[in-house]
């Protein structure tokens, strides 16, 4: 199954697809991590962005002040090499309160999430209440439902994230310490076919 921006607005007739010519990846994961996470300062002072290379033998952490000293400093380098070094780039959607990508160093989180593939992402299109941001993966969809403000990363949201999870057929992705595959970088899972991940819709009321 392969959502078409056609299907997405047919569905969100309102919404507003993320699209630039000449596509460029740091703008858009840009649009992307500003939309997710708001003012930095006010709402994450203090807390570090995890970034993760994976390759095929090993996996790298990067910790960042703020999204935006990633993408001013790092991002650009990162992607130049990237098919050629084979690696994914993945972030951290929860804000960490150390240099660590464990649970335990989660206190907040800044929207609900969940990560579907095959038959299970046409479910997206119907499901209530609608994602604030859908994003193609290179193989599937993760969704994305925006909180006002960040909340307690508890029981309560835990349970939030599994019940919503479940009712739109996700994967088991509901750790507090969730990574997932950045926008504007490259899935290499097939080297030989590399499939950019890419914001497909944001939501009328979070557009920007």
């Amino acid at each position: 199954m392969n959502l078409t921006i056609a299907d997405i607005l047919e569905v969100f007739p309102g919404s507003k697809v993320v699209e630039s010519m000449p596509f460029d990846p740091v703008k858009h994961a840009g649009q992307f991590l500003s939309l997710l996470y708001g003012k930095w300062e006010r709402n994450f002072l203090g807390q570090f962005f995890e970034v993760r290379l994976i390759f095929a033998d090993r996996a790298e952490q990067r910790f960042y002040n703020s999204p935006d000293e990633f993408l001013t400093y790092d991002l650009q380098a990162l992607l130049k090499p990237q098919e050629s070094g084979n690696y994914g780039i993945y972030f951290g959607v929860c804000p960490r309160i150390r240099k660590s990508g464990k649970n335990e160093d989660v206190k907040s989180i800044p929207a609900l999430w969940a990560d579907m593939d095959g038959e299970n992402a046409q479910k997206i299109l119907t499901f209530k209440p609608s994602p604030d941001i859908i994003v193609f993966s290179g193989n599937g969809y993760h969704a994305y439902w925006l909180l006002t403000k960040p909340v307690p990363a508890n029981e309560i949201t835990q349970k939030m994230l599994r019940s919503i999870q479940k009712a739109c057929g996700s994967d088991s992705v509901s750790d507090f310490a969730r990574i997932m595959r950045l926008p504007g970088s490259l899935n290499l899972k097939d080297p030989t076919k590399p499939k950019c991940c890419r914001v497909v819709m944001m939501g009328v009321k979070n557009a920007v």
